[in-house]
């Protein structure tokens, strides 16, 4: 087990909505640890959270389309993992592989909290705001998102954006992790870091 205040904890959730919409829940959730050069450490399967028939009620054609396609809806029913149950597991999963936030570092500054990263990483941030206080303890405010790379490669190396493989997508959290950490593996290299 490495613990590491440069490791990084890649997210990401499927919810019913988006979270400007505050009927918005999540209903499943994954998680990848790397380290600072991007190599997996550790995984969090997908875990399934329940959500009620009036939560899944609120969703949208598409969205509900999505989640129906992907066998998404039929497992939420059928789940029981609860949203506390969910956020105890992933601040669990994610403790031994990070300092505790407030332990003094090698440089002598206090660890300030995990750092998170994903595709437009500010949703996910926003749904462990809204849902998961536990895991919010121990997270930074400061994130890595990957869509944001992406739109300076465009600017910086146009010719290497448009070269980039494209992204699978299969709407489940995990597939969405592992593209994006791979999408954040080849803007490295284009960019020489």
């Amino acid at each position: 087990m490495t613990s590491s205040p440069n490791n990084v904890l890649w997210l990401d959730f499927e919810t019913t909505g988006l979270m400007t919409d505050p009927a918005t829940v999540p209903l499943e959730g994954a998680a990848i640890i790397t380290d600072g050069e991007l190599n997996e450490l550790t995984v969090l399967d997908s875990i399934v959270i329940h959500a009620s028939p009036f939560e899944l009620s609120a969703m949208d054609n598409y969205v509900y389309e999505m989640h129906s396609q992907t066998g998404l809806l039929e497992s939420v029913r059928a789940s029981t993992v609860t949203r506390t149950e969910f956020d105890l597991a992933l601040r669990d999963f994610a403790a031994p592989h990070f300092p505790s936030r407030g332990e003094i570092l090698d440089d002598g500054k206090p660890y300030r909290g995990i750092v998170i990263g994903g595709n437009s990483v500010k949703f996910d941030f926003d749904v462990i705001e809204k849902f998961f206080p536990e895991t919010r303890a121990t997270i930074d405010y400061r994130v890595i998102d990957i869509s944001g790379v992406g739109e300076l490669v465009k600017r910086w190396n146009r010719p290497a954006w448009e070269a980039m493989p494209a992204k699978l997508s299969d709407h489940t959290a995990m597939m969405d992790i592992r593209e994006g950490v791979k999408e954040l593996r080849y803007y490295r290299q284009v960019l020489g870091a």
